[in-house]
C-alpha cells in the first residue's frame, strides 16, 4: 500500500476526494483574480465620480465667490449713490439760501449801510464757496463711481 502524508491519513478521506477538493479550490483562484479586476474597474469609476464631485464643488465655490464680489460691488455702489444724494441735497439747500440772501440784499440794498452790504456779500460768497466745495466732492464721487 502507498504511504500518504500524515494530513491525508488524519482526514480519513479518500485521496481522490481530497484531490478533487484541491482541484476545485485551485480552479476558483482565477475567479478571485477576476474579482480583483472588477474591483479595480469600480475603483476607477469611483475615482471618476470623486473627480466630478470635486469639480462641481469647485464650480460652486467659484460661483459663491463671484456672488460675494457682486454683492460687495453693489453695496459699494449703493453707498456712493447715497453720498451723491446727500451732497446734492446740501448743494440745493445752499443754492436756496444763496437765492434768499440775494433777494434780501436786493430788498434792503437802499436801506442798509455800506458795512451791512459787505456783510451780506460775504455771506453770499461763503455760501457760493460751500456750493463749489460740495460740487467738487460730487465730481470726485462721480469719478469713483
Amino acid at each position: 500500500m502507498t504511504s500518504y502524508p500524515l494530513w491525508f491519513q488524519k482526514s480519513k478521506r479518500e485521496p481522490m476526494k481530497t484531490l478533487v477538493f484541491i482541484f476545485l479550490l485551485l480552479s476558483s483562484l482565477p475567479l478571485t483574480a477576476q474579482t480583483v479586476e472588477i474591483d479595480s474597474v469600480s475603483a476607477v469609476n469611483d475615482k471618476a465620480v470623486v473627480k466630478s464631485i470635486a469639480k462641481k464643488e469647485k464650480a460652486a465655490k467659484k460661483a459663491n465667490r463671484q456672488a460675494e464680489k457682486t454683492a460687495k460691488a453693489l453695496k459699494r455702489q449703493a453707498k456712493l449713490q447715497k453720498q451723491k444724494l446727500q451732497i446734492d441735497k446740501k448743494i440745493s439747500k445752499d443754492e436756496r439760501s444763496v437765492k434768499k440772501l440775494q433777494h434780501r440784499l436786493i430788498e434792503r440794498k437802499e436801506q442798509l449801510s455800506a458795512v451791512d452790504q459787505e456783510k451780506m456779500q460775504l455771506k453770499i460768497a461763503k455760501a457760493n464757496a460751500r456750493i463749489q466745495k460740495n460740487q467738487m466732492k460730487l465730481k470726485k464721487l462721480n469719478k469713483k463711481g
